[in-house]
């Protein structure tokens, strides 16, 4: 019989990999790197486990404790894309050090300086758009568009859509709900057609200062996507400063240089071409077959299901992720 005094002094191979979140192979693999000794005493082989002793383990626990959260925790925690952290790390709007974790090079932001974030920029996390959040389907109305008065030619945008309702903003700063602003004689400059999904693969990401004017080109930019792209083919990114849009690839048929300048200045992911009657652009996509252990495509299924993503998609996320490939444009440049 093992007295239970002494048990307390060591754990079993499986009670170390549930302390440190590993599996038991993990361990095993820490024994033969030598990261974790075993206490091999007179009773090891009748336990039929490794057994190790407990302030090891804790010094063990201790190396491996995050020294903050990552860039992907905090992107979790503020709602919005992890390119969108990793830019406002490069711009010094998220104070973040890099330091050596589990044998990799990763930026670490303390829970304060998240906090912090929030405070001054009145953010309270879930700031991802869904469809829903950006297009009322019944009305065939979308956020960002905009509205004129019949009356008085005032111009005014759409600037937040909750279910079926949203706020219109006059461009003299007054604010009404959509159905007080209809009221009042405010209705689409245009109707925007809801076009059918697009099956070209990838998506086109630009990222857009969020403007404090609704006069901004950048609104008469999204506007412009909207009418050549239609709902269905859009996602969003927004928080207090950006808006990341990312779009089916699609011709956009304008000839307005100023505009195209726009695009092409916050365009973050994909290509623009220029036709003769407008501007193409593109996902710029090539394909990379790559053969996996069957455990983690299953991995990567679940977790591209529960973050309603595609494979795809999710696995471009991990590589930009792992190799700071958002972070640092001039690094991407020497590759």
């Amino acid at each position: 019989m093992v007295d239970k005094k002494e048990e307390k002094n060591f754990l079993t191979t499986a009670e170390v990999a549930e302390r440190l979140n590993v599996t038991p192979n993990t361990i095993y693999k820490y024994v033969r790197e030598k990261k974790l000794v075993p206490l091999y005493d007179h009773k090891w082989r009748m336990r039929r486990t490794k057994v190790f002793a407990v302030e090891e383990v804790e010094k063990l626990e201790k190396k491996f404790m995050k020294p903050g959260l990552t860039t992907g925790e905090v992107a979790d925690k503020l709602g919005i894309h992890i390119t969108t952290i990793n830019a406002y790390i490069h711009d010094n709007v998220l104070k973040a050090e890099k330091q050596l974790y589990r044998g990799r090079e990763i930026y670490f932001i303390a829970p304060e300086e998240v906090e912090r974030w929030q405070r001054e920029h009145h953010v309270v996390a879930d700031q991802k758009v869904d469809r829903k959040d950006f297009y009322i389907k019944d009305k065939g109305l979308l956020l960002f568009q905009l509205f004129v008065n019949k009356y008085t030619h005032e111009h005014a945008r759409l600037m937040t859509i909750k279910g079926s309702t949203g706020k219109i903003i006059t461009e003299n700063g007054e604010e009404y709900s959509l159905e007080v602003g209809t009221s009042r004689g405010f209705e689409p400059y245009q109707i925007i057609d809801n076009k059918e999904y697009n099956t070209k693969r990838g998506y086109v990401k630009f990222k857009f200062p969020r403007p404090h004017s609704i006069k901004s080109d950048v609104y008469a930019a999204i506007e412009l996507v909207y009418i050549a792209t239609g709902p269905q083919n859009i996602r969003y990114n927004i928080d207090a400063q950006y808006i990341e849009m990312e779009v089916k690839p699609v011709l956009i048929k304008s000839k307005d240089k100023q505009l195209l300048d726009l695009f092409q200045k916050h365009l973050l992911e994909g290509k623009i071409l220029i036709q003769q009657d407008g501007f193409y652009i593109d996902s710029d996509l090539e394909t990379l077959i790559i053969t996996v252990p069957s455990q983690l495509k299953e991995y990567i299924r679940k977790r591209a299901k529960k973050e309603n993503k595609s494979m795809e998609q999710l696995s471009i996320e991990a590589f930009n992720t792992a190799w700071n490939l958002n972070e640092d444009t001039e690094e991407k440049g020497d590759i």
